[in-house]
């Protein structure tokens, strides 16, 4: 498995951790007081996973091992949570407990679902490990790029519908809304100013809507909009391919292996040939 394959799998994991973490804050609302203190710890991973996700999109090794200490600390406190209400709920069955049977079927399932996201995290420590092995890693910035404003794009349709609910919609947070698939489509062709000049465009109508909207959940999302956006800009400013759009020819640097191969002689080279002598006669032989 190749190094960009790992660290697309961190990133879809991170994905999968959250929707599982929805799960967790449903089923904690029906589990005993004990277990819904004790999946209360995990709420502290939402801003692990969110440094997590921004460090696997920069293109430094040492992101990477920061990275994995969010992680492990990540992992660490899914397995103290899973351990806490695992204790809980075994004293509430055995009866040690009373008064939180009947909650019993909520804390299994928060505990499950606490497990598999601990589980996640562990493998997560795992494939981080294998990426820093890794003597060097490349990955296209601009696949980067694609990926934070495919996280982007959701928040902004989170902010227009809770405007929209709340009447309170305002022409600022428009911009975002075609601007994040214009530079999900454009971040395949090198034109690199052109998606720096959308991104600072999206980030001064965050900046702007920041000081008119003041929905909390709104302001939530634009503040992470905004982040992503940054992110963006960071990734251009950072990235270390050359922006120039002239090609090398690959032929260019190719050697030609030479053959010695015998020239043939311009004159054909006869073979010796023995000449037999003629002996003289008797008569002509005087001593």
């Amino acid at each position: 498995m190749t190094s960009v394959n790992l660290q697309n799998n961190v990133r879809l994991r991170i994905f999968l951790i959250l929707v599982l973490s929805i799960g967790v804050r449903f089923a904690r609302s029906f589990s005993s007081d004990s277990v819904h203190k004790a999946s209360g710890i995990l709420e502290a991973n939402y801003v692990l996973y969110g440094i997590t996700m921004i460090l696997t999109l920069v293109p430094f090794k040492a992101a990477w091992m920061i990275a994995i200490l969010c992680v492990g600390v990540s992992a660490s406190l899914g397995i103290f949570s899973v351990g806490l209400g695992i204790i809980s709920t075994t004293r509430c069955v055995s009866g040690v407990q009373t008064g939180c049977v009947q909650h019993t079927p909520a804390n299994i399932a928060t505990i499950t679902l606490a497990g598999i996201i601990a589980l996640l995290d562990i493998f997560q420590v795992w494939s981080i490990y294998l990426i820093l092995r890794f003597p060097t890693f490349f990955a296209l910035f601009t696949q980067r790029i694609r990926i934070i404003f495919s996280w982007a794009w959701p928040f902004s349709w989170m902010i227009h519908i809770a405007l929209f609910m709340e009447s309170e919609w305002t022409v600022w947070v428009l911009p975002h809304l075609f601007i994040d698939p214009t530079i999900i489509l454009l971040a395949t062709i090198d034109e690199t100013y052109i998606l720096l000049v959308f991104m600072c465009v999206a980030a001064a109508s965050d900046a702007i809507a920041l000081l008119v909207v003041q929905l909390e959940i709104a302001r939530l999302g634009l503040w992470i909009s905004l982040a992503l956006t940054l992110a963006g800009i960071t990734m251009i400013f950072a990235s270390s391919e050359p922006r120039s759009n002239v090609r090398t020819n690959p032929t260019s640097t190719n050697v030609t292996p030479t053959v010695n191969v015998p020239i043939a002689s311009a004159t054909p080279v006869r073979a010796p040939t023995m000449r037999k002598r003629q002996k003289s006669p008797a008569a002509k032989i005087s001593f």
